[in-house]
């Protein structure tokens, strides 16, 4: 499954513009951050496993976001503070769905274990590819380009790939 989750990072990789080395640094770096993060959101869930999942998932989310939220308000305070106020409703949209889906990844976390839930979380790669074709075919080229056809179906190749990767881990 792991393999499998590589391969459609490579096939990616090559469906268009290939990723500077300066990128896949930074790209790996995020993705280990993203992996230590998952594995700790896993053990807070099971350190209140008292709670019931999707309370024991909510309060980690809260906790762990109001403590991120402190944190990067001290930061943006003295980085920009002109323009602090008027990049709130720019952020609202994207904050209410991270917010969702950090709840909904904490709440599947809890219930399936970090690397299944992982596995999983990686078919949105697959949403994505639809979405991006979607996009473009409404005019949204600014947001997702318009792109070959062969770009177009290495990109499903590797959302096919994640689906295998999720087949295989949870047959496993």
């Amino acid at each position: 499954a792991v393999a499998a989750c590589f391969g459609a990072v490579l096939v990616l990789n090559f469906s268009g513009k290939s990723l500077p080395p300066k990128a896949i640094v930074v790209l790996l770096l995020t993705c280990t951050g993203y992996s230590l993060s998952d594995i700790n959101i896993s053990r807070l869930v099971t350190a209140l496993g008292s709670l019931p999942t999707l309370h024991a998932a909510l309060w980690g989310a809260l906790t762990s976001y109001v403590l991120l939220g402190i944190v990067a308000a001290a930061i943006a305070v003295t980085v920009r503070p002109q323009e602090l106020f008027s990049d709130w409703k720019l952020s609202l949209p994207f904050a209410a769905l991270w917010l969702v889906a950090m709840l909904t990844l904490f709440v599947c976390i809890g219930l399936v274990g970090p690397v299944f839930a992982i596995i999983l979380q990686s078919s949105r790669g697959v949403m994505s590819v639809v979405l991006g074709v979607m996009l473009a075919k409404r005019g949204w080229v600014g947001i997702e380009p318009h792109v070959p056809r062969r770009v177009l179906l290495q990109r499903i190749a590797a959302a096919a790939l994640m689906i295998g990767a999720v087949a295989l881990y949870a047959l496993a």
